[in-house]
C-alpha cells in the first residue's frame, strides 16, 4: 500500500469520527465489525421506498444478492419475516442485487428483471440494483463477491455483524437485546467453525462404521439446524455412497417438498445422483428440471437445460440429449449476445450437440 493511500485512509478515518457521511466512502482494506457503514447512495431502486441513509436509533440490514443465487432466493421468506416481526424495533432491511451490465440498455434491462423478480418472489422490503459502475460492490464487498452477504448496521451507524442469512435471525435477536457485539460475533463464528469441521470430515468416511457415525452426526445437525438445506444435501451425498435406496428416498422427499430452500439445491442434488456409484439418471433429470423451472435467471435456466442434456447423454438416451441440447441453444440465443461469455457458451453447446448427433445410431435399413 502506498504512503498516499495510507495517508488518505487515515484522514478519512478521522473524518468518519466527526461526521456521518451518507455518500460512498473510499474503500479500505476490508470492511469489518466496528467500522462506520459506508453510504448507500447511487443505487437504482426498483421496489419500495429508497433507503438513502442509516438513521440514528434504527437497526439496518443490508443484503448483497443475485438473481441466479439459490441461497439468496431461499432467504427471501426469512427476510420478510424479519421485517414483520421487528417493525416495532425499528429494523430496516434492503437488498442490493448484483449486475453485470456493460451498457445503458443492459443496465435498464437488469432493473426491469429485478423489479419483476422481486415482485414475483414477494419481497416486502426495498430492493435496488447496484450502481452502473458497481459502486456498492466495490465499497461494501471490496472484492469479496460471495453471495448472499448480510451486513447488520447498528443504531449508531456502525457495522455490527457480517455473515450469511442462515445466522442472521440469531445475530439480530442478540444485537437487539443489546448483547456485546464482540461476544455475538465470536460465539456464532465458533459454532459455525464446529459445524464446518464436522461436515468437512464427511468425505473421509471409508468404512461402514464411520458411515453410520457420520450419518448420526448429520441427523443431529439437521435436527439442530432444520433451516440448513445444504445439510440434507450432505446427507444425500453420504447415503449415495453406502445406502442407495435410502438416498433415493431422501431425494424424492426433497423434490416432493416444493420448498425453495431445497429447490435451490437441485443442481447439486442432480450432480450427486448422476455421478454416484449407483447412478440414478431419471432422478437427476428430475432435479435439474426442478431447478430450471423454479429459477428466475435465464442464464441459470439455460445451464440447467445443459445439465439435463448431459444426464440424458451419459444415460445413453442420445435422442433426448440432442433435443435438450437444442433447447439449451435456443434458450441461450434468446438471452442474446449481451450475456457474459455468450460466444464461449454457444460454442460449447454447439460442440456438445455435434458430438451427440455423431453418436446417434443410423436408422437406415432397419
Amino acid at each position: 500500500m502506498s504512503y498516499r493511500r495510507i495517508s488518505f485512509c487515515a484522514a478519512l478515518a478521522v473524518l468518519w469520527s466527526f461526521v456521518r457521511i451518507s455518500t460512498f466512502a473510499q474503500p479500505v482494506d476490508t470492511l469489518k465489525i466496528g467500522d462506520h457503514a459506508p453510504g448507500i447512495k447511487g443505487l437504482a431502486w426498483v421496489k419500495g421506498d429508497p433507503l438513502v441513509e442509516f438513521k440514528p436509533g434504527e437497526m439496518s440490514i443490508v443484503v448483497y444478492s443475485g438473481m441466479g443465487c439459490g441461497p439468496c432466493q431461499a432467504a427471501i421468506p426469512m427476510f420478510n419475516r424479519i421485517i414483520d416481526d421487528n417493525a416495532a424495533a425499528k429494523v430496516k432491511l434492503m437488498t442490493v442485487y448484483q449486475h453485470q451490465a456493460t451498457d445503458a440498455h443492459g443496465f435498464s434491462d437488469m432493473q426491469l428483471r429485478v423489479r419483476n423478480f422481486s415482485g414475483k418472489m414477494g419481497c416486502r422490503y426495498p430492493v435496488a440494483v447496484d450502481a452502473f459502475d458497481n459502486t456498492f460492490e466495490k465499497v461494501w464487498l471490496m472484492g469479496n463477491r460471495a453471495m448472499p452477504q448480510v451486513f447488520v448496521v447498528d443504531r449508531n451507524g456502525k457495522i455490527a455483524w457480517i455473515g450469511s442469512p442462515s445466522d442472521l435471525e440469531e445475530a439480530l435477536l442478540r444485537l437487539l437485546n443489546n448483547e456485546d457485539v464482540a461476544i455475538v460475533n465470536a460465539s456464532i463464528a465458533k459454532r459455525k467453525a464446529g459445524l464446518s469441521e464436522v461436515v468437512q470430515s464427511l468425505p473421509g468416511v471409508s468404512e461402514e462404521k464411520g458411515f453410520r457415525t457420520h450419518l448420526r452426526t448429520l441427523d443431529s445437525l439437521i435436527v439442530a439446524y432444520p433451516d440448513r438445506a445444504w445439510l440434507y444435501h450432505e446427507k444425500l451425498r453420504l447415503l449415495h455412497r453406502y445406502d442407495t435406496a435410502a438416498a433415493n428416498v431422501l431425494a424424492w422427499w426433497m423434490l416432493d417438498q416444493h420448498d425453495p430452500a431445497f429447490d435451490t439445491q437441485m443442481h447439486h442434488i442432480g450432480l450427486t445422483l448422476a455421478n454416484s456409484a449407483w447412478r440414478n439418471y431419471s432422478l437427476a433429470i428430475e432435479a435439474f428440471q426442478r431447478r430450471m423451472e423454479t429459477c428466475d435467471d435465464p442464464m441459470l435456466a439455460y445451464m440447467s437445460m445443459r445439465d439435463i442434456s448431459w444426464a440424458y447423454g451419459i444415460s445413453g438416451d442420445i435422442g433426448a440429449a440432442i433435443a435438450a441440447q437444442r433447447k439449451a441453444i435456443e434458450m441461450l440465443k434468446n438471452i442474446g449476445p449481451a450475456a457474459a461469455g455468450y460466444e464461449k457458451l454457444l460454442n460449447e453447446s454447439q460442440t456438445l450437440l455435434g458430438r451427440y448427433e455423431a453418436q446417434r445410431t443410423p436408422t437406415k435399413g432397419k
